[in-house]
Order: C-alpha cells, then sequence, then structure tokens
C-alpha cells in the first residue's frame, strides 16, 4: 500500500513541470489571447519586468517569495487560468525560489519575513504601481454619478408626475390671472361708458335715454301695413354651399383647455385622457393649452403637427391656417 502511494507521488513529481516550462505555458496562453504584457501591466498594476520574469521563468528579480506566488496569482487569474496556479503552488516553494536567488548570486539565503497584524498590512507591496489620489476621485465621482443616475431612472415616473401637476397648476394660476385682469378691464371700461352717458346728458339739460325701455306701441289709429307674402327659399345649388372646417381636440393625457370663439366661452378647464371634443370654424377660434404635450388635434380627421411644450395661445382660422398668439 504503502509502495503504491510512494510510486503515485514519484509519478506525480517526475510529471510536473518546470518553472521555465510553466512561464513558457503562461506566454503561450497570454499570446494565443492577442494579450500585450503593457496590457497586463495596466490590467493588473504588475510592472512589466516581473511578468518578463515570470514568463522566463526567472524569479531573482523577486525580494520576497510572498510577491513572487502574488504576482503569479494575480497574472494567473488575469487571463484565466487557474489550472497552472497548482502546479506553480507546488513547484514555487521555498526551496525552488532560494536555490533560484543563489544561482544567480543576488541573494545568499532567503527567509519568509516574520510580519503579522498592522504591521504587514500597512507594508507597501512592491512591484504594484501606487494608485493615484486624483484616480481614486474620479472614481468616487463616477460612481456617485452613476447612484444618481439611477435614482433618477428609479423614480422618473413620480417626477414626471409632480412635474406636470405643477406645469397644469401654474397654468390655471396663470389662466385666472389673466380672467381676473379682464374682469377688472370690463368693470372699468363699463364705468367709463356710464360716466360719458352721464356727462352727455347733464350737457343736453337731460337725461339719459334708457337703452331698455321699451319703444313706444304704434297707434291703433294707424292702420297696419298688410304683410307680405312670404317667400320661399330659395333651394341651395351645389355651388352655393360652402365647406365648414371641424377641429378636433382629443387629450391623450391630463391637460387644462380654455376654447373661446370670439367672446363666447366654448369650454374651460382640466381635461383627462380620453376627452374629445369637435368644434365647427365657421368663426376663428382660440384654444389657450396647458401641458399641451398631452393634446391631439386634428382638422376635418387630418392631424395636426404638435402644439409644443408649456403654456401654448393659438388661433384657428376658417381657411385652415392656424397661428400662434402671444400668452
Amino acid at each position: 500500500m504503502n509502495d503504491e502511494k510512494g510510486q503515485s507521488a514519484a509519478e506525480r513529481e517526475t510529471k510536473q513541470r518546470s518553472l521555465a516550462e510553466l512561464g513558457a505555458a503562461v506566454r503561450e496562453l497570454r499570446e494565443t489571447k492577442n494579450i500585450t504584457l503593457d496590457e497586463v501591466s495596466a490590467a493588473t498594476c504588475i510592472r512589466r519586468n516581473f511578468l518578463e520574469g515570470i514568463e522566463a521563468g526567472d524569479f531573482s528579480g523577486f525580494k520576497a517569495l510572498t510577491y513572487a506566488r502574488g504576482f503569479v496569482r494575480s497574472y494567473l487569474e488575469y487571463l484565466e487560468s487557474p489550472e497552472l496556479w497548482e502546479e506553480y503552488r507546488l513547484q514555487l516553494t521555498l526551496d525552488s525560489f532560494a536555490r533560484d536567488a543563489a544561482a544567480q548570486g543576488k541573494v545568499s539565503g532567503v527567509k519568509l519575513p516574520a510580519r503579522s497584524g498592522a504591521r504587514a498590512m500597512a507594508m507597501q507591496a512592491r512591484g504594484f504601481r501606487h494608485s493615484s489620489t486624483r484616480r481614486n476621485l474620479i472614481l468616487i465621482l463616477c460612481a456617485a454619478a452613476a447612484a444618481a443616475g439611477v435614482l433618477v431612472w428609479y423614480n422618473w415616473s413620480s417626477i414626471g408626475g409632480e412635474i406636470s401637476r405643477v406645469q397644469q397648476q401654474q397654468a390655471l394660476d396663470q389662466m385666472k390671472t389673466r380672467q381676473e385682469e379682464q374682469s377688472r378691464y370690463d368693470e372699468q371700461r363699463a364705468a367709463e361708458e356710464q360716466e360719458v352717458v352721464r356727462q352727455n346728458a347733464a350737457q343736453n339739460g337731460g337725461t339719459a335715454p334708457d337703452a331698455a325701455a321699451p319703444a313706444e306701441s304704434v297707434s291703433a289709429d294707424v292702420p297696419a301695413a298688410p304683410e307680405a307674402p312670404a317667400q320661399p327659399p330659395a333651394a341651395e345649388t351645389p355651388e352655393a354651399a360652402v365647406h365648414v372646417p371641424e377641429l378636433t381636440i382629443r387629450a391623450t393625457g391630463s391637460c387644462w383647455l380654455r376654447i373661446t370663439r370670439g367672446k363666447t366661452s366654448l369650454y374651460e378647464g382640466v381635461a383627462g385622457r380620453g376627452w374629445e371634443k369637435t368644434f365647427s370654424l365657421s368663426e376663428n377660434i382660440d384654444v389657450r393649452y396647458g401641458a399641451p404635450q398631452n393634446v391631439s388635434v386634428t382638422l376635418d380627421g387630418k392631424k395636426l403637427p404638435p402644439v409644443g411644450r408649456g403654456v401654448t395661445h393659438l388661433e384657428y382660422r376658417t381657411d385652415g391656417s392656424v397661428r400662434k398668439l402671444a400668452k
């Protein structure tokens, strides 16, 4: 039994490759993946001369076995070849490292550093390039920007709804302010007209005529003129018929509208999704939109260009044209 174990161990030992052969295998693996030593150095922060020593199987340039094993393992992890590490772990030992260093005439004896705890953590790894403060700051800023972007994306629906609500409230407030200004202007104008009528009546020495007073009835002694027989209306010909365009406004989301024809208010208020109304363009129609991105407008079934964004005031004319007015 013991003879079999010893024989198998001896066979495994004879099958083990040397450090130079393992280094050649690492170089061949790197070249197969079309990776340069500079790219490996940039990715692993291991200097190029140490990488060349690993591929040549020459570890005389390493100050300690700990660094040599650590660099080899980092290099193999980058190449995604953990199976080679098992061979290196058996070959790259304290004895082989000491023999290699003594053969080069650089180190007479190698001892592992007996450091532990905070002192070992504070010791800088020789051969690694130290990261700069500027690069760390850039990485922190990039991470913060990415976190902020993810937060905004995750809460975008609620943020968009709040923005839409604020825009609608602002539009309603502006509309109410304009209505109050118009009411004050109408009252002032009516008062001025009444004052002018009173001044004219005072200058003429009489009272102002009452426009609301009924007209004097016709004297009963005067015979009324006979009424002319009603003429039948003339039949309309196809040439005389005039096409009146029809304007259709449909809400695809929450918005507010103020629609007037002259001084007549056709609609005023907040419209929800699915609201739709059609108006005849026998006269020009003024439409004030709040949140117009949620509105679709068609003229005789033909879709018009989007209204835009923000508070918008448009005039739809009887000839089918559209004119933008001041807000």
